[in-house]
């Protein structure tokens, strides 16, 4: 008996989930019953058509199949995501063009004696429509009518070696976070490859002015540890982003005011959260457009 029995109530986990759409006809929402009704009448209307000429069974065989596969399209998930919607994104990215450039002011068409040689194979890249308007001084994101988003790294903890009481304690502490949210927030987590060369160049310049030979050899040895790693293996750093959004693109410090809330509420589940300055939120982006590049002390602030 636990001492909630004790005196005389008990604790029960109710599950919410506040993304899950509203069921008006048994099971289905809103969206799935108008994909499953409108393929239905869809149907119907193309047996009123070709029923003079087509037998009923004939029609019927793959008339079932296809409001199958379309009941089947809007039920079944994968990632929180419906198939018709990864179907659709799917084709959009099909068909929208895979070179795209920063270019606000529009691509210029090539010379005549390019496309003459070229016999037109070679389709002109296309401006890239980049949300991102300016990082201001205070390291928020403009993002034009879109509103401004704050960015945030978060350290993590490992949930699995905890007991169950102190899972309890982070589940409540980030629960407390959630509750306190009154905007949009978008939790990112991100792994690129990591470079070392950086911190073994450190490592070896550094080395010389340690006040011990001992020092100084330890440290180089780590360097060609560092070195021999990377090396040898793939190494991956993997970071975790927590983007703050505003819609209203004059509320810049709401935005940094609950950015900093979340810090102070996120350190209670033992997370380390840094609100961003302009230069790394600027490498940030980046390595988001460009993964490849070294993102070490390339941001400027605009």
């Amino acid at each position: 008996m636990t001492d909630d029995d004790l005196h005389g109530y008990r604790t029960v986990r109710i599950p919410g989930n506040i993304e899950k759409e509203d069921q008006i006809i048994g099971s289905l929402t809103m969206r799935q019953a108008a994909v499953i009704g409108g393929t239905a009448a869809v149907l119907w209307c193309l047996w009123m058509v070709v029923r003079a000429w087509v037998p009923t069974l004939l029609f019927l065989a793959p008339a079932m199949l296809v409001l199958f596969a379309a009941g089947l399209s809007v039920s079944v998930n994968r990632d929180g995501v419906s198939v018709d919607r990864l179907l659709l994104a799917g084709l959009k990215q099909a068909v929208c063009s895979r070179r795209q450039v920063l270019a606000p002011e529009g691509v210029q068409q090539p010379p005549a004696f390019i496309t003459a040689k070229t016999r037109g194979g070679t389709k002109p890249p296309v401006p890239m429509d980049l949300r991102v308007r300016a990082v201001t001084e205070s390291g928020t994101i403009r993002l034009g009518p879109d509103g401004v988003s704050s960015l945030a790294e978060a350290s993590t903890v490992n949930f699995a070696l905890r007991t169950h009481s102190e899972q309890e304690v982070l589940i409540g502490g980030f629960a407390r976070w959630l509750n306190t949210l009154t905007g949009p927030v978008q939790i990112v987590s991100r792994t690129t490859p990591a470079d070392l060369g950086r911190q073994v160049e450190l490592l070896r310049e550094r080395a010389g002015g340690l006040p011990h030979p001992l020092l100084e050899r330890a440290a180089l040895d780590h360097a060609d540890f560092l070195a021999g790693l990377a090396a040898r293996r793939t190494l991956m750093d993997h970071k975790v982003l927590i983007a703050t959004h505003e819609l209203d693109t004059k509320a810049e410090q709401r935005l940094l005011r609950r950015a900093h809330d979340t810090a102070a509420v996120l350190a209670g589940c033992e997370l380390n959260v840094t609100v961003l300055d302009p230069t790394t939120a600027t490498d940030v982006l980046g390595a988001a457009l460009d993964p490849d590049r070294s993102t070490t002390g390339t941001g400027a602030a605009r």
